[in-house]
């Protein structure tokens, strides 16, 4: 082994060897990293999600129920004042021109009078982004 070492081919491949060896090496990290984040991303939205889905269940099922009906109801002007501080927040770091301002407003009225899926009023937004913003 010891003559091997010392051999011309040796000295001439080690370096070969050594980027495929790190290659190899990148290309599992890369890999453990892909596994990684999916594990991490599916256990962050595990818990939320399935806490949706079992709160939407027993609401739906008690829709009699005065006291759940009295939630709801409450629960409407806070969901109404997180999004209107959401919209505030984003027109903030978002509209720097007087025309990004007026499409952000008028979807933001726009959408209080059309009962649209809020996909379409970003597309349109977009769209009024791309054709009047320079």
């Amino acid at each position: 082994m010891r003559r091997f070492r010392n051999s011309g081919w040796f000295r001439r491949n080690a370096k070969l060897g050594s980027l495929w060896i790190q290659g190899t090496r990148e290309s599992l990290i890369s890999i453990a990293c892909l596994s990684s984040a999916i594990v991490a991303l599916t256990s962050f939205a595990a818990a939320p999600a399935l806490l949706a889905i079992l709160v939407g269940r027993a609401v739906r099922n008690a829709t009699e129920n005065r006291v759940v009906v009295l939630v709801q109801r409450a629960l409407r002007s806070v969901s109404a004042g997180l999004w209107f501080a959401s919209g505030v927040g984003l027109g903030r770091a978002v509209d720097h021109r007087p025309v990004q301002l007026i499409i952000s407003a008028a979807v933001a009225l726009l959408s209080t009078f059309f009962d649209v899926n809020p996909l379409w009023w970003l597309l349109g937004a977009g769209i009024a982004g791309a054709l009047f913003v320079s």
